[in-house]
C-alpha cells in the first residue's frame, strides 16, 4: 500500500475496530466522472491464522473465500465500500460455513454496523426516509428495509392512499405498538 493510502487506512482501522487477524491491505480512489468519487478499501485477514466457525467457535482452518462488499460511513465527502474476500471455515463438524465478519451488523448485510447506527440516529432525530436516502445516497428502499431490520418489523406501515413524507421517528413508533 502506498504512502498516500496510509492516512484513509490507519482512519478506517480504527473506526470499525479491526483486530490483530485482519488488516488494510489496500486503499483507492474510484473517480466516478459526475457522480462523486468512491473510496474503497480492501481489508484482509492476516495470513496463517485460525477462523472461527460461526456455528460453534471452533478455531479451523479456511476452506475457500467469497468476495464481499459493504458500504461503510462516508470518510470526508467521498462515499466508502469496504471489499474483503470472506473466508468459510472448514469446520469438522459443521462444514464449511461463512466467517461473520467484525463489522457485519448480521450476516449478509450489504451495510457496515457503523453505516447502520447512523442511519438509526438519523431516523430517530425524526428525519424522514427520504431526507436519510438522500444524505447516505441509498435507495428509499433499502432504508425502510433496514428500518424494519432494527425494529424488528419486515415492513413498514402502510400508508393509506398516496405516500406521503413521514417521519422515521413516526414509523418507528408505529412499528413498536404493534
Amino acid at each position: 500500500m502506498d504512502a498516500q493510502a496510509g492516512m484513509p487506512a490507519a482512519l478506517f482501522e480504527r473506526s470499525i475496530g479491526l483486530g490483530p487477524e485482519w488488516e488494510v491491505a489496500d486503499v483507492w480512489f474510484e473517480q466516478r466522472g459526475g457522480d462523486r468519487d468512491r473510496l474503497h478499501i480492501r481489508v484482509a485477514r492476516v495470513p496463517g491464522g485460525a477462523v472461527g466457525c460461526p456455528r460453534c467457535g471452533r478455531r479451523c482452518g479456511v476452506y475457500d473465500t467469497r468476495e464481499r462488499s459493504w458500504r461503510h460511513l462516508d470518510i470526508w465527502q467521498y462515499e466508502t465500500v469496504v471489499h474483503c474476500a470472506v473466508p468459510r471455515a472448514d469446520c469438522p463438524e459443521h462444514g464449511p460455513s461463512t466467517v461473520r465478519m467484525p463489522w457485519e451488523p448480521r450476516p449478509g448485510s450489504r451495510f457496515t454496523s457503523l453505516f447502520e447506527a447512523q442511519v438509526l440516529v438519523m431516523a430517530m432525530s425524526g428525519m424522514t426516509v427520504s431526507a436519510i436516502a438522500s444524505l447516505v445516497r441509498e435507495g428509499q428502499g433499502r432504508i425502510w428495509r433496514m428500518l424494519g431490520r432494527a425494529s424488528g418489523s419486515t415492513t413498514p406501515p402502510a400508508p393509506a392512499g398516496r405516500p406521503t413524507p413521514r417521519s422515521c421517528a413516526t414509523w418507528a413508533r408505529a412499528a413498536s405498538s404493534r
